[in-house]
This record gives structure tokens, sequence and C-alpha cells, in this order.
């Protein structure tokens, strides 16, 4: 499962999206498991580029469900530390709390370690058990861009240990 990016090019540049390949990493901190987790992590097109303003705009690529997008830059640049984020959020154990789309589509998201109100890079995910023999639950960044976030705001937060837990026991998709 997982998308694997083509080079894209956006006028003469070609931008390598190769950091965006899915992988495999291992869940070790889940005691109520009897075994390691190992969860296959794959990104969306949502990370690198954002939608068009208008639906006659000209576009760069189509998403996932084939909706127009434009590259954006600054996601691009965010987007070649998402790998290794996503391992540290796993194995740091960071504190996660769903949050509703503007479409109302629930996601998982996280901001880090450090909750601090402020501009933070947002990364919106979601969770479902995995149907490969060789993997137990696939964890999708969906989209990860700035945002203001104020934690005080926040009215429950999970640590993400318990949401891939929540995942693997129910055998259902996180969010609901």
């Amino acid at each position: 499962m997982g998308r694997t990016f083509q080079p894209l090019k956006v006028g003469s540049t070609t931008y390598d999206l190769s950091h965006l390949a899915p992988f495999k990493h291992t869940c070790s901190t889940l005691n109520e498991v009897s075994k390691d987790l190992v969860i296959h992590i794959s990104f969306h097109s949502h990370v690198f580029c954002k939608s068009t303003e208008f639906i006659n705009d000209p576009h760069d690529l189509l998403d996932e469900a084939g909706r127009k997008r434009v590259f954006c830059p600054e996601r691009y640049a965010s987007s070649k530390d998402l790998p290794f984020f996503c391992k540290e959020m796993i194995d740091s154990n960071f504190k996660t709390w769903v949050s509703e789309d503007r479409n109302k589509v629930s996601n998982m998201a996280v901001i880090g370690n450090v909750l601090t109100k402020g501009i933070h890079i947002v990364v919106f995910y979601y969770l479902f058990p995995s149907k490969s023999k060789d993997c137990d639950i696939e964890l999708v960044v969906k989209s990860a861009y700035r945002k203001h976030i104020d934690p005080g705001k926040i009215k429950h937060m999970l640590k993400i240990t318990n949401v891939i837990k929540q995942c693997y026991f129910s055998g259902g998709k996180v969010p609901k």
C-alpha cells in the first residue's frame, strides 16, 4: 500500500519526491500487545501541494481523489522532514487529537512533543489495520501545513501509542 511519487516538474524545476516513499516502522512500546507492531507509513500528495483557488485555475497535478492541486514550495520543504517526524512521533509517544477538516472529515492531528500556543506545522493522519501480512497498521499522512494551534482549546488528547492500540484492537479505522 502507499503511493510512490515520481519527480514533479513545475515550470523549469523538477522536484524530487523520493523522501516520501512509503516505509515501515516498528512500534515496540505497547505492553498490552504480545509483539512489536509494524506500522506502514505513507503520504498523500497534500503534503507538498495545496488546492487551487478556483475550479478553472491551472494545476500541477491531481490528488488521490482526482482533484486539481498546485505545488506548494513551503509544504514541499516541510515534507522533507515528515519521514523522520513520523518515526519520532511514534517513538516519543507524542500527544495527538481528533481534528475535523473543512469537509467535516475527521483525522488525527499532531504538532510535536512540545504543545505550545502558536503557529505549528500540523500533521494530519489516520490509521487502519493493514491487509498486508508483514504489517499490522497503516498510517497515512494526509496533509501537513502551518496552522495556529491553541492546545488549551483541544478537548481530548491521547498519546499516539493509545491511538495505535485502539486501531489494532478495534480492527477499524482511527478516527472513525
